[in-house]
């Protein structure tokens, strides 16, 4: 049987006519009241897309709406403009991206829009492809607020105060719609503060979107508090499960119980110089303290956050917080760590972001004193295989190595343990580790780190270069 003779194939066959609508949506009274002008302009951002003279967009009919159509021709080498200044070419790898400007030259504010250039369906018989982008030019700070939010079903949660961070661009483009971010015991002195920092992120490094924050730090609990009258309502509301906590029979930690605990075993002695913290808990359980069950509300106070503080602060935002999981985080610090991991790992259908810092894995404490590490032992080791899609960032101190704590060693546990239960964890993709070093275990330190996750929960779709 005769196969015939070989046959010249004809040259690459090379795909035309793939279109892009890129559509902006922007008040235009905010450009008349700012600048005396209602034109918009589209920039490339040097990509091998260099347009030397910005090209305008096309005002529709509808309200606060320009477009322009963008139409590309592929090779085998990537992407060429058709309709561009320059013809060079667009790697297949790389994002086409653009900025904003307005007609007397106002540059949006923020990273570049960007956006992946192939085109599944293309053809005549799809949809044409369409991307939405929301800028703004003028505002470069955002606000904190706060409001109370009381629980209709939960009477040891009661009514709380809330605070939240708005960014930049809330008032000033009222189409833009923002994930958010829930941050354990931030109050509005921490907001503030994180404000600057997330804004150096967003607005002047362009390294992430923007994003809005809530937080609270009210943790009273009615009767739960040690000798001194200071309230331990964490223990109540930020665990997942109860455990037994110790008491100074006298007095209090700072004063070492009334002189009980000797000054080399104080909890002020041990944190100071790294001891072991579990001798200051056998003086307790010796005589110097007494045990309380307590914790376990960790459960019901993240229903509460997601069933009415979200709902609650989203009518104040005027319905504009995206709510669906992979636009939901959480973020937190020694047990709003602890809380941070549980909530995003056992409700993947809510939360798609989790940031657990200097996490108190320890959780809980038992009675004779041996650890329970229930997160990394129990939760992690019956909840495995195919899950929603998430991210996860850890960080821990390299001073965080109190062999009664462990939380170091635990860290790197937890990210290892993640790693193994599921393929969808990878490491530098949806999975990140920082070590840290010469920082202490405290709020503050925590929420001078939030840079280094900020981007992951909300990454900006282009990068943070200007245009050439």
């Amino acid at each position: 049987m005769s196969i015939g003779k070989a046959q010249i194939l004809p040259p690459p066959y090379i795909r035309g006519n793939l279109s892009i609508n890129i559509v902006v949506r922007y008040p235009q009274t905010q450009l008349t009241s700012n600048q005396q002008t209602t034109d918009l302009y589209i920039i490339g951002n040097g990509l091998g897309l260099d347009w030397n003279n910005p090209t305008r967009l096309t005002k529709s009919s509808s309200p606060d709406i320009w477009s322009i159509k963008l139409t590309f021709t592929g090779s085998q080498n990537g992407y060429t403009c058709s309709t561009c200044v320059y013809k060079s070419v667009l790697s297949y790898n790389d994002r086409f991206e653009f900025r904003i400007i307005t007609s007397n030259r106002i540059d949006m504010i923020g990273a570049n829009f960007g956006l992946p250039l192939h085109q599944s369906m293309s053809e005549p018989f799809f949809e044409s492809r369409q991307h939405i982008v929301t800028p703004y030019f003028f505002t470069r700070t955002g606000s904190v607020s706060g409001t109370t939010v009381k629980s209709a079903t939960d009477t040891i949660i009661g009514t709380r105060r809330w605070y939240y961070y708005l960014p930049p661009s809330f008032k000033e483009n009222t189409y833009k719609t923002y994930p958010t971010l829930f941050g354990f015991d931030q109050n509005a002195v921490y907001l503030e503060a994180i404000k600057s920092m997330v804004e150096q992120a967003t607005v002047d490094l362009g390294i992430s979107d923007e994003v809005v924050i809530i937080g609270s730090e009210d943790y009273s609990v009615e009767n739960v508090t040690e000798n001194s009258g200071t309230n331990r309502g964490r223990l109540v509301l930020l665990t997942p499960s109860p455990a037994v906590e110790y008491f100074c029979t006298e007095g209090t930690f700072g004063d070492a119980c009334n002189g009980c605990v000797p000054p080399e075993a104080s909890m002020e002695t041990l944190g100071a110089e790294g001891g072991d913290f579990r001798i200051f808990y056998e003086y307790l359980k010796n005589g110097c303290g007494y045990p309380m069950v307590i914790g376990g509300h960790g459960d019901k106070y993240l229903d509460y956050m997601t069933k009415e503080v979200l709902p609650a602060i989203n009518s104040l935002a005027n319905n504009r917080l995206k709510t669906d999981s992979e636009n939901v985080g959480l973020f937190g610090c020694s047990l709003g760590g602890l809380m941070s991991c549980h909530g995003t790992y056992t409700r993947p259908e809510t939360f798609g972001f989790g940031a657990c810092q200097s996490a108190s894995f320890w959780w809980p404490r038992q009675a004779d004193l041996d650890l329970g590490f229930e997160f990394l032992n129990k939760t992690l080791k019956t909840m495995q295989g195919p899950r929603a899609p998430q991210k996860y960032y850890l960080d821990v101190s390299m001073d965080e190595v109190d062999p009664y704590y462990s939380q170091r060693e635990t860290h790197i546990a937890v990210f290892n343990q993640l790693k193994e239960n599921s393929k969808q964890f990878k490491t530098d993709e949806t999975l990140f580790f920082s070590l840290i070093y010469d920082q202490p275990h405290a709020i503050g330190a925590c929420n001078s780190r939030i840079w280094e996750f900020i981007g992951h929960f909300s990454p900006a779709s282009g990068s943070p270069n200007k245009p050439i």
